[in-house]
């Protein structure tokens, strides 16, 4: 039999989570394909824009979280290859539920974003 598609994550969970998900440790892996809905989160950081580049570039269609949709920074984007299958999201990283507009429904989270911080010592 073909396996259904099932939604996964490419963090590392806790069992409970794995059985929240709807999902068993024995599930079988099926590919990913483009058209694809991928959430990448730190779209803007140095890692997460080359990984959204060749994501937008192999056909998938990606969501990206941005602490600021409204940012200059986010200007960078438009020179991407297949600018259209890129949606921004805001969410703040410590902040909870950020992420959860950014990837309800996706195939896929690459969790890239990483806490920065100004309080050095």
């Amino acid at each position: 039999t073909t396996p259904t598609r099932r939604h996964h994550t490419f963090t590392m969970s806790s069992p409970e989570a794995i059985a929240a998900a709807g999902l068993n440790s024995g599930d079988a892996y099926v590919a990913p394909s483009a058209g694809d809905v991928v959430a990448v989160t730190g779209a803007t950081g140095y890692v997460a824009s080359h990984v959204i580049y060749q994501l937008l570039a192999a056909g998938y269609k990606v969501r990206g979280t941005v602490r600021d949709t409204a940012s200059a920074k986010n200007a960078m984007f438009d020179a991407f290859p297949n600018r259209a299958n890129l949606e921004l999201y805001g969410a703040t990283l410590l902040e909870d539920g950020a992420y959860d507009a950014a990837i309800a429904g996706a195939h896929y989270v690459m969790h890239i974003a990483s806490p920065y911080t100004f309080d050095v010592k």
